[in-house]
């Protein structure tokens, strides 16, 4: 599997604007069956002046494979595509320069936060490190739309070099026809837009690279059933070297646009060849939730408007560090922390629009911090049974902290569909209250505030202050 190329975005976003994709490495795509070997002798690509005998090599097997890609993906390539080989960690010295250019020191901070806040990252785990420790584990190499350049790590052998070159030269024929870099690029509450345009260029790509490796025996990507791909991708990232201490909400949050990009570009592709691929980049989805249900692809379905919670109401004197649109897929993503990915993945189903924030203020020196998040779903307000059904499995969460080990034992939800607002709320010694309460079709989860100190993290409220405030906000009184 291949992490973006590097403006297949060199940041770091809440995936599906939850959970974290680093775009700017790539890590070695799934095995499809053994790779067949790329000769160099009908390159006609010419290395930059100051290439190295490696770069020279790089450039040869780019031009190879870029042929190979062209008659897959049919797509023509506009121009040559420049090969550099470099070594590992200055691979990711190159991606966490990108970050560091590209996304707000304190947005990275508060997307940390945030998971911190609701359970999802221990309070001590250094989040922006261990984005780039998962990142390395799987780093192979990149496709730099800034200078239209492919970047590989210098160790590669051929068989690993031969599918990262096969996955990203994808990402290069994205850039040349459909602009790729400002696609993608960092943009303040755009987060769940550009997850659903980074999953569409990396289930472009895993399905074309498929194609170029199996062409040999006369196959194709479709061939295979998706459910065994999706399988063997998210079995490769668990498996990964270096990944066994990574929280599970980052790896999840790494594989989930190939998989889920792959199953759109797969429904695209049995109904319209590549040809609807393309048409899908000339019109590609707006949010996850049109990526992950090609029916409300096809009908433009947009996002629900969803405010900001009142401040004022948390206590005063917050201000907003990180705010996004998380999405279906981020939601999702969440859920799977809490329950099966099957529960999670139809709870999630019902999403229809969202609103997530990192809050911070500075009390007598020190900065304490709180995470909100308001997710409306569709339906009647009336009965709403998706936002039902999400409420229980995040009011079960919250009833029923991780033990040592990390496992949960289930919580018990009182159930009264005539009272409304209903929430549920547990106090945390560390991180302070962490509450949901639900409404007709809103959803709303607040975690904190808390506040960081040298001695550790000290709880600032309870949930005696936080249950009226998310039951005002939640019921719009």
């Amino acid at each position: 599997m291949t992490k973006r190329g590097a403006r297949v975005g060199a940041a770091l976003v809440v995936a599906t604007s939850l959970a974290v994709a680093a775009c700017g490495g790539a890590s070695r795509p799934p095995a499809t069956g053994p790779a067949p070997t790329t000769s160099a002798t009908d390159a006609s690509h010419t290395a930059p002046a100051s290439s190295t005998p490696d770069d020279t090599r790089a450039a040869a097997l780019i031009a190879s494979m870029m042929k190979r890609v062209e008659r897959a993906r049919k797509l023509p390539a506009k121009t040559a595509v420049r090969g550099r080989t470099l070594a590992r960690d200055v691979l990711l010295a190159q991606v966490k320069d990108h970050v560091k250019k590209e996304i707000p020191p304190e947005a990275v901070r508060g997307q940390g936060e945030m998971l911190v806040a609701f359970g999802l990252l221990p309070p001590a785990y250094d989040y922006e490190k261990g984005v780039f420790d998962l990142l390395e584990a799987q780093l192979a190499g990149y496709y730099e739309p800034a200078d239209r350049t492919m970047y590989l790590a210098a160790d590669l052998g051929a068989e690993d070099a031969e599918a990262t070159l096969a996955h990203e030269l994808v990402h290069a024929l994205q850039d040349q026809h459909y602009d790729l870099g400002p696609q993608i690029a960092f943009q303040a509450e755009g987060g769940d837009k550009s997850s659903a345009i980074h999953a569409l260029a990396e289930g472009d790509a895993m399905s074309a690279m498929m194609d170029v490796m199996m062409a040999q025996k006369g196959a194709s990507a479709l061939d295979l059933p998706d459910d065994l791909l999706a399988l063997q991708m998210r079995a490769q990232v668990l498996m990964s070297p270096g990944t066994a201490d990574v929280p599970p909400v980052l790896r999840s949050s790494l594989v989930a646009p190939y998989i889920d990009g792959m199953l759109f570009v797969h429904a695209q592709r049995r109904r319209g060849g590549w040809a609807a691929v393309d048409k899908a980049w000339r019109s590609p989805p707006t949010t996850t939730e049109q990526l992950l249900h090609p029916d409300k692809y096809d009908a433009r379905e947009p996002a629900l408007e969803v405010p900001q919670p009142p401040l004022g109401a948390a206590g005063g004197g917050f201000r907003s560090m990180f705010a996004d649109l998380m999405g279906e897929q981020g939601l999702r993503l969440v859920l799977e922390e809490w329950a099966p990915r099957e529960k999670a993945t139809r709870a999630a189903a019902g999403w229809g629009g969202d609103r997530a924030a990192t809050l911070v203020r500075s009390q007598g020196g020190v900065d304490e911090h709180m995470a909100t998040w308001w997710i409306r779903f569709d339906g009647d307000p009336k009965s709403c049974p998706d936002a039902v059904e999400a409420f229980d499995v995040i009011a079960r969460a919250v009833l029923s902290p991780p033990d040592a080990s990390g496992a949960r034992q289930p919580g018990r939800v009182r159930h009264d569909r005539h009272t409304s607002p209903r929430q549920v709320c547990r106090d945390r010694g560390d991180l302070g209250p962490l509450v949901v309460a639900i409404a007709g079709c809103d959803v709303f989860l607040a975690g904190g505030p808390y506040a960081r100190q040298k001695g550790g993290i000290e709880a600032r409220s309870t949930c005696k202050d936080a249950i009226p405030w998310a039951e005002k906000t939640v019921s719009g009184r």
